[in-house]
């Protein structure tokens, strides 16, 4: 049983008690993260936080911690624990005297932490999609926890025997049900340009880190979904997966994965810099 923080207190996972005055449960009002560690290091701590202050000042979220505070805590749940490979989930939402849509308390939030044992990700045989029009709200670019969209797309994903949703909006691909999606194309890779259609994705960045630390040219530039089943690849990137490589979109065999895979190169360099 792991070790969960809510409001200052560290109890077992199955003991935490989330108040009525709760805002997320009755308006899935609150922000969150999530991110990897690997024994006394977060990996890519300072963006996480940096996203989550952030999304903390874009919707006016009461808090009272800084970052070298949360980050304190974040660690010291860590200890606690004492998993060498680990996910961790962070949620911040409002604290509220009332049902009532406008009345908050202004000073008041609450902090939800936990924890759970995580296993280094791994190309996936079969990584398979299908596509679905992208029906979510125009704040696609906050990371809150509305994600009732994600969720029966993730559903219908399932049900379907595929791993991801990729989603279409106007013509274009956006983003997927909880990752980024980019292409590549003649050895340049395209992706989404960070508006409020998509999360601007950690991994997503770093992404293109290690790309332009190989010489890999990209694009911050939308695609429509005849250029994706006819890219030379088509990668997901995620906190959880780093990226994955898709073998298939609405049951569409995609192009055979090449000696010199784009994918390949970065996840092997992610996966180097989450273990050192």
């Amino acid at each position: 049983m792991s070790i969960a923080y809510y409001n200052g207190e560290f109890s077992d996972y199955e003991k935490v008690r989330i108040p009525l005055s709760d805002r997320a449960i009755f308006f899935g009002d609150g922000i969150y993260e999530a991110c990897i560690g690997y024994k006394d290091k977060i990996y890519l701590e300072e963006e996480h936080l940096e996203r989550f202050f952030n999304n903390i000042q874009k919707l006016n979220m009461p808090f009272s911690k800084t970052k070298s505070q949360l980050s304190d805590i974040l660690h010291l749940l860590c200890e606690k624990n004492g998993y060498e490979k680990y996910f961790i989930y962070f949620q911040l939402t409002r604290n509220s005297p009332i049902r009532e849509h406008g009345s908050y308390l202004k000073d008041k939030f609450n902090l939800l932490i936990t924890l759970k044992e995580f296993s280094l990700p791994v190309y996936e045989n079969g990584f398979n999609t299908i596509c679905l029009p992208d029906n979510r709200y125009g704040m696609c670019n906050i990371k809150t926890i509305n994600l009732l969209p994600n969720v029966i797309a993730s559903i219908d994903a399932h049900d379907s025997g595929c791993q991801e949703v990729i989603f279409l909006k106007d013509g274009y691909v956006t983003e997927c049900a909880h990752s980024n999606i980019s292409i590549v194309r003649d050895s340049v890779i395209y992706t989404h340009p960070k508006d409020n259609r998509i999360l601007p994705g950690i991994t997503r960045d770093r992404m293109l880190y290690f790309a332009k630390k190989l010489g890999i040219k990209y694009q911050e530039k939308a695609f429509g979904y005849v250029e994706m089943i006819s890219a030379d690849e088509v990668i997901v990137s995620s906190t959880s997966k780093f990226l994955q490589r898709v073998d298939s979109i609405d049951s569409v065999k995609l192009k055979d994965k090449k000696e010199n895979s784009v994918c390949d190169k970065i996840f092997k360099l992610m996966y180097e810099e989450f273990l050192n």
